[in-house]
């Protein structure tokens, strides 16, 4: 890695105690690593009156434009350009609980999770299907979405026989077209990232973030790993809060994925070659979904 600053975009889930309506504060945040410290700027937005929106999931870029996945009842897709002004938000109408997208050749793909599907969308109001279960239901807790060496690649929980998604530990990431599973045995993966020749992810319930072989890149004391980014000897990802009440069930777990303890708190963390840094998000979120490079 060089030494010139680096700069992301991190968004925030399950956020809604910290959102504040009128400017859109609490959904994105923008994270400044200069080679000697991380710097975290909260990020106004305006949301043309959305409503409902409980923090935001998937976010991917082209030349022109970011896009972001807004939690909401519906999902939303909110179009910003490279100076986070709002160009468009649109309603994904009959797409249920969306998670992340890829910019890929001028199209947008979309990982359906509560309907077991990923579809292509054109920015012209077509929608393609190009993966389906066709159960209309989230059975397999599809994630994280990237291009790799000229395939697709989605993360996945896997079936999971009890209440919970936080007891899952059947995940896998497979290739779209084929379906053919390329990762086996992973615990709620998360953050699919194509680097190089290899592939890397975050075995979230287990700390971890991993290669292709599952061989450990970063094996983190505490914490939802969810929200990565790696570059010439450069990592950086998000740990996020374990949660103590399950966001699908409504219900007490008791934080099934750190096994019985409270995790630490949200924070965003680097990894160099020569020193480690961990930047706090305390009061600002409890959670981080996805972590993207930007210019700015």
């Amino acid at each position: 890695m060089n030494d010139k600053p680096l700069n992301f975009l991190v968004s925030f889930c399950n956020n809604k105690k910290n959102i504040k309506k009128s400017s859109g504060i609490g959904i994105l945040g923008l994270i400044n690593f200069d080679g000697r410290g991380l710097k975290y700027k909260e990020l106004e937005l305006d949301l043309q009156g959305c409503q409902g929106v409980n923090g935001a999931t998937g976010i991917g870029k082209c030349d022109k434009y970011y896009y972001v996945v807004l939690q909401a009842n519906i999902s939303k897709l909110l179009i910003l350009d490279h100076s986070f002004s709002t160009v468009s938000i649109c309603e994904l109408d009959n797409l249920k609980g969306v998670h992340s997208l890829c910019y890929l050749n001028g199209d947008l793909y979309i990982v359906v999770t509560k309907q077991d599907k990923v579809v292509k969308y054109d920015f012209r109001g077509n929608f393609e299907t190009v993966f389906d279960l066709k159960t209309d239901l989230d059975t397999l807790h599809l994630n994280s979405i990237c291009f790799h060496k000229g395939s697709l690649l989605v993360s996945g929980f896997g079936k999971n026989d009890k209440d919970f998604w936080m007891y899952a530990n059947n995940g896998y990431v497979f290739d779209v077209a084929t379906n053919k599973v390329i990762m086996s045995g992973l615990r709620q993966p998360h953050s699919l990232f194509s680097y190089k020749d290899d592939i890397f992810l975050c075995d979230s319930s287990r700390k971890n973030i991993i290669n292709s072989k599952k061989q450990i890149i970063i094996c983190n004391e505490k914490g939802y790993t969810r929200g990565l980014f790696i570059k010439d000897g450069f990592i950086i990802f998000g740990i996020s809060k374990g949660r103590e009440t399950s966001i699908s069930k409504a219900k007490y777990i008791g934080n099934i994925s750190d096994e019985g303890i409270l995790a630490g708190e949200c924070s965003i963390n680097v990894r160099t070659k020569s020193k480690n840094y961990s930047f706090s998000l305390k009061g600002f979120s409890d959670e981080i979904y996805d972590i993207l490079q930007i210019k700015k």
